[in-house]
């Protein structure tokens, strides 16, 4: 063969020789079998992703979500929700009333002539969804009964939260908890607050600080000055993704209350700061665990120390605003208790995040030490 032909072929045949090769490596030992390749299975992306060819059009939802008088299919979203490679459709139908009530449909083989429903949430009072970096579903609508809108008539604040998450076991999308305990109670306002800081567009530029977090914490819920000494006591500088915080009463004989918080999604390039834990010394609460589902009447247990530096306690259930949704005066400050609370919400229908709280409070009701746990309530 000429040295010019044999010098084209050589080139030709080398990557073919090397697609097994691990260069700088040890070569692979060959057999004279042939290899099939088998098909790259499709990544299982997070967050919303573009639907596939006409299933992202809502005019193409109409024949399966057939709407009643007076709706429309406005919206689609596609997503891996079910955390496998194929895409499920969030088909949003909406009603043309003053409520502008959202109904969600769920599907999965969005792409045959007959996609199969998974999920169904009807009703929400000027409702939205979106999919979040988790693949879950996240939904936001009014609660008319709420602090911030009890006293309207209309123009009501979008306020109640919830997230879904697919259950291999269920068969559905489950409600699920955000683990994280302030400023945000649910992984929808943390989103859009994240996504208002990065666009710098609000005032919530303190998320982005341990020290302003925690101060606004021990103002909003234990109604503590705002400049209130905090002391840093792991992590928490501009790329940390976990921080410990202590902050302390001026009550005789209090404990610390230690705060551990994360960054939102542990992203340490501007992610925020949430709360996840909050303990104090001499304070426990040892039922419900965290992110359970609770129905009133709830059993609470735990114990009460002195070094929690109170000469009160109670246990109570905050609602989606941190509302105060009933409690329990515990008697005695030096003891394990047991105690029934009875809370009531204002959105009776709907499963809400919420928490359960063990406060020392001093003579003159002043917050001395508090423990925190997430949960999911239902009236």
């Amino acid at each position: 063969m000429p040295r010019r032909l044999l010098y084209i072929a050589t080139l030709f045949l080398l990557p073919l020789i090397c697609t097994a090769c691990t260069w700088g490596g040890n070569v692979p030992k060959t057999t004279h079998e042939t290899n099939i390749p088998t098909p790259t299975p499709s990544p299982i992306r997070l967050g919303p992703q573009p639907c596939p060819g006409s299933t992202g059009n809502p005019t193409s939802w109409e024949s399966i979500i057939p709407p009643g008088s007076g709706q429309h299919v406005a919206h689609v979203l596609c997503g891996n929700l079910m955390g496998v490679s194929a895409l499920q459709a969030v088909v949003m139908v909406v009603h043309d009333d003053y409520a502008s009530l959202l109904d969600i449909y769920v599907y999965t083989n969005i792409t045959t002539a007959h996609p199969t429903s998974v999920f169904t949430l009807k009703g929400l009072m000027h409702g939205d969804a979106k999919i979040s970096n988790y693949n879950t579903l996240l939904t936001a609508q009014e609660d008319p009964h709420s602090r911030v809108n009890a006293d309207l008539t209309r123009q009501w604040t979008v306020d109640l939260f919830r997230e879904y998450k697919w259950s291999d076991s269920a068969g559905t999308l489950t409600q699920v908890a955000f683990p994280g305990i302030f400023p945000d109670l649910t992984r929808y306002q943390a989103d859009e607050e994240q996504e208002q800081v990065n666009a710098a567009q609000n005032m919530q530029q303190w998320r982005l600080s341990v020290v302003a977090t925690t101060q606004h914490f021990v103002n909003t819920l234990l109604n503590w000055p705002a400049d209130t000494p905090v002391t840093v006591v792991s992590g928490g500088d501009v790329h940390d993704v976990h921080a410990v915080t202590q902050v302390q009463s001026t009550a005789p004989g209090s404990s610390p209350i230690t705060l551990s918080m994360d960054r939102l999604e542990l992203n340490a390039d501007g992610g925020i700061w949430e709360i996840g834990n909050v303990q104090t010394q001499g304070l426990t609460l040892n039922v419900p665990a965290s992110l359970p589902l609770l129905v009133s009447p709830v059993q609470v247990t735990g114990s009460v120390t002195t070094t929690a530096g109170g000469t009160a306690s109670t246990v109570t259930i905050w609602d989606h605003w941190y509302t105060d949704s009933g409690h329990t005066t515990l008697s005695g400050t030096d003891a394990k208790f047991s105690t029934s609370v009875l809370y009531t919400l204002t959105f009776p229908n709907a499963t809400q995040e919420g928490l359960v709280g063990l406060t020392s409070t001093t003579s003159s009701l002043a917050i001395s030490g508090i423990v925190l746990v997430k949960v999911l309530l239902r009236a």
